[in-house]
């Protein structure tokens, strides 16, 4: 399915926190430059890898059930905008209310 731009999934920070994490993890949070160097050297061995288990749909990033449910009701909202059911005005408030960005009185 093509989705383009305005349908991609939700990337939060925590996904960087995520990644990040894992690094100090394996690194340790104070190691010398060094280290660290060698643990992104040993992650880059394995992008080509990951790149081509993504494209072939073998492998999919780690998703929280929170996420995951809100991803589904954001693809909602915005099927039913396409299908002349949802206003722009009532997507674009859908999804300020959904990211918790406006007033959670509104009506969705």
């Amino acid at each position: 399915m093509d989705c383009g731009l305005l349908r991609h999934g939700v990337c939060s920070n925590n996904d960087v926190e995520g990644w990040h994490h894992a690094l100090n993890k394996e690194a340790g949070a104070k190691s010398p430059f060094y280290l660290l160097l060698n643990v992104l050297h040993d992650a880059a061995k394995y992008v080509q890898v990951q790149v081509l288990l993504v494209s072939e749909g073998k492998l999919r990033r780690l998703q929280r059930r929170h996420m995951q449910t809100l991803e589904a009701r954001l693809l909602r909202y915005w099927g039913e905008f396409e299908d002349g059911a949802r206003s722009t005005d009532r997507l674009l408030r859908a999804c300020a209310r959904l990211l918790g960005n406006m007033d959670a009185s509104m009506d969705v």
